[in-house]
C-alpha cells in the first residue's frame, strides 16, 4: 500500500490463471482505495497479461484464449 501511494502511476504484470487473475481483482480494489482516500491522481498505466506455458501444445493452445481480463487498460497476453 505504501508503494501505491507514493507511485504515480502502476503497470500492472499478471499471469492468466485463475488465482492471478483472483489476485487482479484485490490489486484493482486496493488501487481504488488509493485513489479514493491518499492519491486521487494515482493512474494505471495497463494490465499486461503473460501467459507461461512449457511449450507443450495443449497448454499453448489454451494460452490463445487468455485475455480474460475485461479492464479497459487491459493490453492483452503476452507469451512467455
Amino acid at each position: 500500500m505504501n508503494a501505491l501511494a507514493a507511485a504515480d502511476a502502476v503497470l500492472i504484470l499478471v499471469a492468466t490463471n485463475y488465482l492471478s487473475l483472483r489476485g487482479l481483482q484485490l490489486l484493482l480494489r486496493s488501487i481504488q482505495m488509493i485513489q479514493a482516500q491518499i492519491h486521487p491522481d494515482l493512474q494505471i498505466l495497463g494490465i499486461l497479461g503473460c501467459c507461461m506455458t512449457d511449450g507443450l501444445p495443449i497448454m499453448a493452445k489454451g494460452c490463445r484464449n487468455c485475455g480474460s481480463c475485461s479492464h479497459p487498460k487491459a493490453f492483452g497476453s503476452l507469451r512467455a
